[in-house]
């Protein structure tokens, strides 16, 4: 099953922990880019009537809903780049 994860370019910190994690279980999760919300402009935000983090995060999930409806997996999983993996995670 193809997996992916969302991360900040800037966010260096924490895509050095999150990677440690899968490693030390022998997977591969693929990281997309998140969109930040310093690309978002006012008037986005305004029309949902939602911050600009929110829609930025929209648009990060959006990303990999694209690639997985595009692809031929029919599953996936997705994470933030701040989930917590337990050790039977491979077994899932």
């Amino acid at each position: 099953m193809r997996s992916f994860y969302i991360n900040l370019a800037v966010s260096m910190d924490r895509r050095e922990w999150f990677e440690a994690q899968p490693n030390r279980l022998g997977l591969h999760i693929e990281r997309i880019e998140a969109v930040s919300n310093t690309s978002i402009t006012d008037s986005v935000a305004t029309q949902f009537n939602v911050s600009k983090e929110a829609v930025a995060c929209f648009f990060s999930h959006r990303s990999i809903w694209k690639e997985i409806a595009n692809g031929s997996d029919k599953f996936a999983a997705i994470f933030e780049d701040d989930a917590h993996f337990c050790a039977d995670l491979p077994n899932f």
